[in-house]
């Protein structure tokens, strides 16, 4: 999923506002961010006006610009009977595959 421009050119804005009404970089990251982002990475984002990103997805987690992936749950096992129903089926598809290419190919 790509970042949408508007919101990382509004990050980087409101950034930018908070520095110049006296808050250091070390300040915005510290309190906002609760230390989880450094504050070199929060200045490069704001002198590249919103074009550079960090690559780090959870960096972009914090800063709201990407949702956290959701992990897959974990599928239910397998019976034992179905399984080997579906070892028969496959081993039934190569022979017929076989057959046919020796009568057609």
């Amino acid at each position: 999923m790509n970042n949408s421009p508007t919101k990382v050119k509004k990050l980087a804005r409101a950034l930018l506002r908070e520095n110049r009404r006296g808050r250091s970089w070390r300040t915005i990251a510290r309190e906002d961010y609760q230390g989880r982002i450094d504050q070199s990475t929060l200045s490069r984002i704001v002198r590249g006006k919103g074009t550079w990103l960090p690559r780090d997805e959870r960096i972009l987690v914090i800063l709201g610009l990407k949702k956290p992936c959701v992990p897959k749950p974990v599928p239910a096992p397998i019976p034992e009977w179905l399984r080997d129903i579906k070892k028969k089926i496959a081993v039934m598809a190569k022979d017929t595959r076989r057959n046919v290419m020796r009568l057609y190919g």
